[in-house]
Order: structure tokens, then sequence, then C-alpha cells
């Protein structure tokens, strides 16, 4: 959904507030309901960093990754990914523990996917527990645009003890990015779309300080 800027008699629409975040993610209005894809003539190349943020239903907690994407297109428009998801210490968004990958994961014409995650989750990317727990998930995916994807995780962790099912965004960020230069978090695949309205309203920043009169020019 890239924002319109409405420039009138020198004032700027509020939404241009959130130009910043619909450049990034670069949803188009119908982006987010349009899930059987009748439109789509090309998936995205999703290569390169996505900042990751999910939820368990039921949950108040939220988990990070820092998920590095190598996407390979076929000439039938499907493809194959290459995923690794570093976990992000839930307090300062910095690496923890080592990666879950997956490879080769098939991609369908829709830009659809299912890839299988299975390792350890270190203890400070754990906001639940605080402890290193093992997680055997499947990260159920819809490549939206080439700047954001989002879905579902279904599995379970704890060795089968305890069941996942949380949502999931994720928006790209340049190489590299973690901590406070990461963006705000997008948990579900309309969550992009919400962050996006929010600011249709919002009032616009306010002006700044006038700058002071200017010398008299010399003589």
């Amino acid at each position: 959904m890239v924002a319109a800027l409405v420039i009138s008699g020198g004032c700027v629409d509020a939404k241009k507030n959130f130009q910043d975040f619909s450049d990034r993610v670069g949803l188009e209005p119908d982006a987010t309901v349009n899930p059987e894809c009748p439109d789509v003539t090309e998936v995205p190349d999703v290569t390169g960093d996505f900042f990751f943020s999910s939820r368990q239903a039921g949950s108040n907690f939220d988990f990070y990754f820092l998920h590095t994407l190598v996407y390979t297109r076929n000439p039938d428009g499907t493809g194959v990914v290459n995923v690794s998801a570093q976990p992000l210490n839930y307090r300062n968004l910095m690496l923890a523990g080592t990666p879950l990958t997956a490879t080769a994961v098939p991609v369908d014409a829709c830009g659809r996917f299912s890839a299988h995650l299975a390792g350890i989750l270190p203890g400070e990317a754990n906001p639940i527990t605080m402890r290193e727990i093992d997680v055997d998930a499947q990260m159920v995916t819809e490549i939206r645009t080439a700047n954001f994807i989002c879905g579902r995780l279904t599995g379970t962790v704890l060795g089968g003890a305890a069941q996942l099912d949380a949502t999931f965004g994720a928006q790209r960020v340049p190489p590299g990015t973690s901590g406070n230069d990461l963006p705000d978090p997008i948990i579900t695949c309309e969550g992009a779309m919400t962050q996006m309205d929010a600011g249709v309203d919002a009032p616009p920043p306010p002006p700044p300080d006038a700058a002071p009169d200017a010398p008299p020019a010399s003589p």
C-alpha cells in the first residue's frame, strides 16, 4: 500500500508519517486480501534479510528472528527458497544463539511455501520462560511482496510437550540490521495494513520552530 503524498497549499497529508513504512514493505492497497493469487504473474524475489516477529496464540509475548532468505525462480513460475532463521534477544534484538535452517524449500506459483525449522531457541530469545527450549516448527508462509512475507507457525516445543500455534510477519531490512535499527514488529498478515491505516487520521507532526529572522544584508 504505497501511500500517496497529497500536497496542497504546502501541507502534507497525514499518511506522510507512514511513507517510510510503506516504502519499506511495498504493499499495494489490496495486497493482503488476495490469498488465492489470481493476479500474480511472478512470485517476488525475496532474497535478503527480513525482521521476523511472531506471537503465540493467547500470549502477549513476541519472538524475534532475523531471517535470511535466498530465492531461486524456476522457469514455470515456481521456485525454491533457503531459510536461515537467526534468533534475536527479546530484550535488545541482538543476535542470540545459532540459526535454524531449511534448504531447497519448494515455493508454489502463488508464492506460498512451508519451511521446516528445527533446533534450539536460546533462553535470551525466549520471553516466556527465559530458558533454552527445542523447537520443531513449520513456517507456513505467503510471499506478499518482495519486502513482506507472513503466515503461521505450527509444530511443537519442549520435545512435543507444547503445541506451537503462532502468527508472524517479516519485513525486509538492510543486511545485518539488528537492535534499535530494526523497524516496529508486524506479527500478522493483516498487521502491515493495520500499521499503515493507523496513521490515516493521525495528526501531522508539529512544524519545526520558525527560524530566526536573518540579519539584514550588508550595504
